[in-house]
């Protein structure tokens, strides 16, 4: 079930793996672990072994709420109300053959600012937490996700879902680290005159996702069916995650578009009588590749 305003799209996934904990005596799974693990991004390793640390006393190889809560440590704010891991939901069938192999599961609910933007940017942030949780849960050997549910808690105390999507994405894909996705943006929007001025942020779950917002010049606009994704970005495929807000000279936000490469789903909101962004109605046609299925 979902909104009209959540137009699925593809993507890709991520490099994994590093150990995390180098003293535990290694053998069996523990060897299997340490060769999956390999290249687990330093800033993640960095805080789920803090994480370890505080939760127990002796060494040892992470637990999945470990993890978990070292994913959540990257996201700002207090838009995640609350994630926990559990089983798949009640009736969830599995599609072996599409990828979605595992029997974890990721619970977010996510606060959301307003009503207007069709649950963008907290579709996209759930996203993210179950991308990174699923991508480092499978390097350090622990149970595969399969997917995850979000419920979307308004400021009203109204709520969205809760919507159940499986994942099905490969793992160990390479995306860009947080210098080279910083640059190839500045690079690209530094040869686009439409955008005056822009804002970026990294946010580094497990790797690199950019939320950005662009503004553009007097008179400048978008056409139906331009995508104002594919000009910052180039290949959105190539990052984690990317979040962008174009908003017009007036100072209003005329377009969201999001997509989340470790889950392979994307969203789009446009301001009405605003054509919706290219890249989610697959004008680029690169955007057919993944795996994400919505229940």
């Amino acid at each position: 079930m979902r909104r009209h305003s959540l137009l699925l799209m593809s993507v890709s996934a991520l490099a994994l793996g590093a150990t995390v904990v180098t003293t535990v005596a290694l053998g069996g799974k523990q060897q299997a672990n340490a060769a999956r693990s390999k290249g687990v991004p330093t800033q993640f390793r960095a805080r789920l072994t803090k994480i370890a640390a505080v939760q127990r006393s002796t060494p040892h190889l992470p637990t999945q709420a470990e993890v978990l809560a070292a994913v959540l440590q990257a996201v700002p704010g207090d838009d995640i109300a609350d994630a926990h891991v559990g089983g798949p939901p009640p009736g969830f069938v599995a599609a072996p053959s599409l990828g979605e192999i595992g029997t974890a599961w990721v619970y977010v609910t996510v606060r959301a600012s307003n009503h207007t933007d069709g649950n963008v940017v907290t579709y996209w942030e759930s996203s993210l937490v179950a991308g990174a949780f699923r991508e480092a849960s499978h390097a350090l050997n622990l149970s595969d996700v399969l997917g995850y549910t979000t419920t979307v808690v308004n400021p009203d105390a109204t709520s969205f879902g809760p919507n159940a999507q499986g994942i099905g994405q490969p793992f160990v894909q390479q995306t860009l680290a947080k210098t080279a996705a910083l640059d190839r943006i500045r690079a690209r929007l530094a040869g686009r005159p439409q955008f005056v001025r822009s804002s970026l942020e990294v946010l580094q779950p497990y790797g690199a996702a950019v939320r950005a917002t662009v503004w553009l010049a007097p008179n400048a606009k978008l056409k139906r069916g331009e995508s104002a994704a594919l000009d910052v970005f180039g290949d959105i495929h190539d990052y984690e995650g990317t979040l962008l807000r174009v908003v017009d000279s007036s100072g209003s936000i005329i377009r969201i578009t999001a997509h989340s490469t470790l889950t392979g789903t994307g969203s789009g909101w446009s301001r009405p009588g605003e054509g919706p962004d290219g890249v989610p109605l697959g004008i680029d046609t690169s955007m057919s590749r993944g795996r994400g299925r919505q229940r």
